[in-house]
């Protein structure tokens, strides 16, 4: 994963802060599970590489979209009003 993923996404949710209801991380989650781009935004060269060499889905593919589903729990799981940024 990106060492920038952090401050990134951070960034992501302060831009986007009117359009996101309740919970941070179900708004993130959502935009993952939705465009198979969004994971990329998350993963390095190397690991982006990994995912496309391989055709279809794949087991990296998949557990890469675990680590930034883990990720994005443990780092947004709040309320929007609750943000700081």
């Amino acid at each position: 994963m990106k060492n920038s993923a952090l401050q990134q996404t951070r960034a992501y949710v302060y831009d986007n802060k009117q359009f996101i209801e309740g919970n941070i991380s179900e708004h993130l989650l959502n935009n993952l599970y939705s465009n198979d781009i969004v994971l990329f935004e998350y993963l390095t060269d190397e690991e982006i590489e990994e995912c496309y060499q391989r055709s279809g889905i794949t087991k990296s593919s998949k557990q890469f979209e675990a680590e930034v589903e883990f990720f994005i729990i443990k780092n947004f799981n709040f309320n929007i009003q609750e943000f700081e940024y």
